[in-house]
This record gives C-alpha cells, structure tokens and sequence, in this order.
C-alpha cells in the first residue's frame, strides 16, 4: 500500500475549493477506498486552522465554516 504524507496545503483543499481540489478529493476517496494511507504531521491541525481563519478574513468563505 502507497503512504502518502499529507500537508495542510492538500488538506485545506478538501475543504475550499481551489485549484488541485479535485485531486486532493481523489486522494481522500483513496484512503476511504484502503488503497493508499495517508499520514500528516502534529501541526497540519493549526496550520490548516490559519489557512481556514485567512480564508475566513479575506471574505473566501464564511466564518462559521471556518470555525466549525
């Protein structure tokens, strides 16, 4: 089985839509499949918090989306 080692660039585009999002779902669809792991570092949690809180800021997406 392929490990791929996730950052929070792949994983904020799961949840913006942006460009590369499509195959950042194809990814997910994989690890849900079991056909590919996937690993992240400890920090993927804050560092997609701030791309979320940036995103929240420039009006991109509401906050409560981000918050939640």
């Amino acid at each position: 089985m392929k490990v791929y080692v996730v950052d929070a660039s792949v994983a904020a585009r799961l949840l913006l839509i942006e460009d590369l999002s499509d195959k950042a779902g194809l990814l997910l669809e994989s690890f849900r499949d079991e056909t590919v792991e996937l690993k992240a570092p400890k920090l993927v949690t804050y560092e997609v918090g701030n791309i979320l809180w940036k995103a929240a800021t420039q009006k991109l997406i509401e906050i409560d989306y981000a918050l939640e």
